[in-house]
């Protein structure tokens, strides 16, 4: 593993998993959506593929709605995954367990993007592990 695979986990390639967090979420607005997992209006389940390196990616959206002030809060977490864990999710018979999202990649680092309610803009940053938020 070079270095250059080792700061991104050895995962993705420097167009689609760059080190910088900002820029990988920027990244992640050219990749393409592979597989629809979950489409619900709060929650959301996809994985997306690089169109250069072909490494896919489990994304995941979730929002908490605020009835009383409007600040809806909103999770995004994005991690590579494996092919034979996507062709896994995409051959469930029905939407996937939260549960079993969340086990599936436990070491891996994963892009964090939140936006809680009452920020006035989201943060992007690092973490490991797929967290799905509070969702109605």
């Amino acid at each position: 593993m070079t270095a250059e695979q080792g700061t991104r986990g050895g995962y993705g390639c420097e167009r689609c998993w760059p080190h910088d967090a900002a820029a990988a979420w920027e990244a992640r607005q050219g990749l393409a959506q592979v597989a629809e997992l979950v489409q619900e209006s709060h929650y959301r389940v996809a994985i997306h593929s690089c169109p250069h390196c072909r490494q896919n990616f489990l994304s995941v959206f979730t929002e908490l709605v605020d009835w009383a002030l409007g600040q809806d809060p909103m999770y995004w977490t994005v991690v590579p995954v494996e092919a034979d864990e996507s062709a896994a999710l995409t051959d469930l018979k029905g939407e996937p367990r939260e549960a079993d999202l969340e086990a599936m990649a436990s070491d891996r680092r994963s892009l964090l993007r939140d936006f809680p309610e009452g920020a006035s803009k989201p943060t992007v940053g690092w973490g490991v592990g797929l967290r799905i938020g509070p969702h109605d």
